[in-house]
């Protein structure tokens, strides 16, 4: 019996600059879940959104998992490509989803099971 409060936990980003915000994040969501589901945006999506050019997913996605593996090298985790805001959280409903946003970090939302 794991002694986390939740079974799944989601977390959405560009994830550009890992930085200390990402790294709280990151950590808080693997204390509170058996699973996280990262969700990281597409090159296309955070083109749509950032005013700026975003490093390319694949160098994303990579320092992500590096920084994953920094904070807990045997978290259970998976990573999905955001397309849009939700991913699957709107489809999965075991999840306890947290959204991110570093622009609006009052938009954050914790969707408890």
């Amino acid at each position: 019996m794991s002694n986390r409060k939740f079974r799944k936990v989601g977390v959405g980003g560009t994830f550009e600059i890992i930085h200390s915000g990402h790294i709280k994040l990151i950590s808080t969501a693997l204390s509170l879940g058996d699973e996280v589901i990262f969700g990281i945006t597409s090159d296309d999506f955070a083109s749509k959104y950032k005013n700026y050019k975003v490093k390319p997913l694949r160098v994303r996605t990579l320092n992500l998992k590096s920084i994953i593996h920094q904070i807990d090298s045997e978290a259970k985790y998976s990573i999905e490509i955001l397309n849009n805001p939700y991913g699957s959280a709107i489809k999965v409903s075991e999840t306890s989803f947290m959204k991110y946003s570093t622009k609006y970090i009052l938009n954050n939302l914790l969707i408890l099971i």
